[in-house]
């Protein structure tokens, strides 16, 4: 049986997308995504095929191996990733302790159990796949005790401002010690003095509204990164129907520095996980406003292209149903967002605006701009960064069509453009990306989106099946 137009070439599109997922996660592990020449030929590899699974024509022999080209990169990637997993806990884990002990023990169960499934030597079910997921929230969690506590700043906005509001005070009319030292290249002058940093939380409230239970908990925020990572696996893994949905998904909870931007206290797993709601909202036919709205409210960099990408939620391309779900979702993001930044707008508006236009260029970031400087040129403007999202923006809407597999899509690759292009773009930013590109895969097999306001979901007839 032929493939219909609509769908012809699905398996090009989506071997090529688990392929730049594979090679991104490569690149960022070669130097934890600063640059290197070694990252940026992976960054480059990684490009080139998001690129071609979009825009480029299918490829005749993928076709005719359907589902199996798809698997074997998926599983390639899967078995390339426990091997340097493990080879890394072996070199830097090696010990008598429990902790030591239980963390290789969990990979390598872990892995085994995915390649079982992945070459049918388990039942491709929900149970191995479960079985998975949770052994990795009990590995992040031996992992944040086995590590120390990383001397970042992210680290101390969110634990710092986390301790601020518990105690009545404004996280944005606050200040923070600079824990980089006198004279760091980090910040901006105007940023620091007197050992301090001169603004408050620089991120939207919603970041610190999700470090709170864990906070409060604990007295750790991580552990609400930790928990936000392990449930966006579940919820990509369920995005779709059958056994390479739930294959991307580990490829993402296994990625080679997963463990790493827990540990560092990165807020890109909360982006993720909302992501990751949308999707799953998606494949049980109901509308995503609500986990939308919020992922609009989680990061400044977000508003520049989710709205843009929203318009695939909608199966009638109509600008009275779009302008529905995005009303919905605005009041979603202004009802976390105001009751903080009412507070005190003028220092609101200062650490979580301004500030970032005052972020110094950084050299050792994993970008264009950055490459161009190594090279000796002069640095270029970032203007273009912008420019290239929203073209990327205008074509890939012309080429996807509406689902929440080209939903995820669409980010991606507005995503690798912005960050590839930008000032700063390191491997918490590019997390994200590998996180959508994974997320298209799960739910490729699933053609959910809007219908007006109420979510309609149709399955293909290729569809991969438990």
């Amino acid at each position: 049986m032929r493939d219909s137009p609509r769908v012809q070439d699905k398996w090009t599109r989506n071997t090529l997308l688990a392929l730049s997922a594979v090679a991104l996660y490569q690149a960022l592990r070669t130097s934890k995504g600063t640059l290197s020449p070694l990252a940026v030929c992976g960054l480059l590899i990684a490009c080139l095929a998001l690129m071609w699974g979009v825009f480029g024509s299918p490829i005749p022999r993928v076709e005719a191996l359907r589902e199996k080209a798809l698997l074997v990169v998926l599983a390639g990637g899967l078995a390339l990733q426990f091997v340097e997993l493990l080879e890394a806990t072996l070199r830097y884990y090696f010990g008598t302790s429990f902790l030591h002990v239980f963390f290789i023990a969990g990979i390598v169960a872990c892995g085994l159990l995915t390649i079982a499934a992945a070459t049918g030597l388990v039942r491709s079910g929900k149970t191995w796949f479960v079985a998975v997921v949770v052994m990795h929230f009990f590995l992040g969690v031996a992992f944040l005790h086995i590590e120390d506590v990383p001397t970042i700043d992210v680290l101390v906005f969110q634990q710092d401002a986390s301790a601020a509001l518990v105690s009545g005070h404004n996280p944005y009319a606050m200040t923070f010690p600079n824990v980089f030292g006198e004279g760091t290249p980090l910040y901006a002058p105007e940023l620091v003095a007197h050992g301090r940093v001169l603004f408050g939380f620089p991120y939207p409230p919603l970041i610190l509204f999700l470090c709170l239970p864990s906070y409060l908990l604990t007295g750790d925020v991580r552990y609400a990164h930790l928990a936000a990572t392990t449930l966006s696996g579940l919820l990509i893994g369920f995005s779709g129907r059958g056994l390479l949905c739930k294959l991307a998904a580990v490829l993402f909870l296994f990625s080679p520095t997963v463990f790493y931007v827990i540990q560092q206290g990165w807020t890109e797993p909360f982006l993720v996980l909302l992501f990751s709601i949308v999707l799953f909202q998606c494949r049980l036919g109901r509308s995503p406003f609500l986990a939308l709205g919020l992922l609009v409210a989680s990061k400044q960099y977000v508003v520049l292209a989710v709205p843009l990408a929203a318009w695939l939620l909608i199966r009638q391309r109509s600008l009275r149903a779009y302008s529905s779900l995005m009303l919905r979702a605005g009041v979603v993001s202004l009802a976390v967002t105001l009751p903080l930044a009412l507070w005190n707008f003028r220092a609101f508006l200062w650490s979580v605006v301004m500030v970032q236009f005052l972020q110094p260029f950084r050299p050792d970031a994993l970008s264009i701009p950055a490459l161009v400087v190594r090279m000796g040129l002069p640095q270029p403007p970032i203007w273009p960064a912008f420019v290239a999202l929203g073209l990327a923006g205008f074509f890939l809407l012309k080429r996807l069509r509406p689902s929440a597999a080209g939903f995820a899509c669409c980010l991606a690759c507005m995503y690798m453009v912005f960050f590839t292009l930008n000032k700063q773009a390191f491997l918490n930013y590019y997390i994200l990306v590998g996180a959508c590109l994974c997320g298209a895969v799960a739910a490729a097999d699933m053609n959910c989106a809007l219908d007006g306001e109420v979510g309609a979901e149709t399955t293909s007839a290729e569809s991969n099946r438990d």
